[in-house]
């Protein structure tokens, strides 16, 4: 319930910090997702009731950050970031389970991009079938793929700090 706790927390103050951080010099309004990262650490850190949670806190305070209305229509509705976090979250725990992910750092990353991926991936086709279709250009990659590779890169540097924090407040039971 403490990690729990801590990582809400995180996630609030992550929407804050992310939207204070300006675009990445050079690339056409590219921006960091730090939700997803925290969200995959939770994923593979939590048990899965407590995964669950925190999937709908990410999710709803998520959909409240991109929340649009565009000619008295909602393009991206509240809820849809809640689902996508506890399919993610779902899967995510199954890895853990299935492949034991202790022994090994670089897993964890690669998940938090899938989960940044999939989350944008599914903002943008929410967002393509209000308007015209589905169509790609080298902007909607750059929106996607951007934020991917940098939470990717991002994770450890996120990921210790949470993991030191872990062993200190709540220490494994061996045995």
């Amino acid at each position: 319930m403490c990690l729990l706790s801590i990582l809400s927390v995180s996630t609030l103050l992550s929407l804050i910090i992310q939207d204070c951080i300006p675009p990445l010099n050079g690339l056409p309004s590219t921006y960091i997702l730090f939700p997803p990262i925290l969200f995959t650490y939770g994923a593979l850190s939590l048990r899965f009731v407590h995964m669950l949670a925190l999937a709908a806190f990410t999710g709803f305070f998520t959909d409240l950050s991109a929340f649009q209305v565009v000619s008295g229509t909602i393009e991206i509705g509240i809820g849809w970031s809640i689902v996508a976090y506890s399919m993610l979250g779902t899967l995510m725990q199954y890895i853990r389970d299935k492949i034991l992910l202790r022994e090994f750092w670089w897993p964890h990353s690669l998940l938090s991009a899938m989960c940044t991926f999939s989350l944008l991936s599914l903002h943008y086709v929410v967002i393509a079938l209000h308007r015209d279709g589905i169509s790609f250009n080298v902007n909607v990659l750059w929106r996607v793929c951007v934020p991917t590779v940098t939470s990717c890169l991002l994770f450890p540097v996120i990921g210790i700090p949470f993991t030191l924090l872990e062993t200190i407040l709540l220490p494994r039971k061996l045995g």
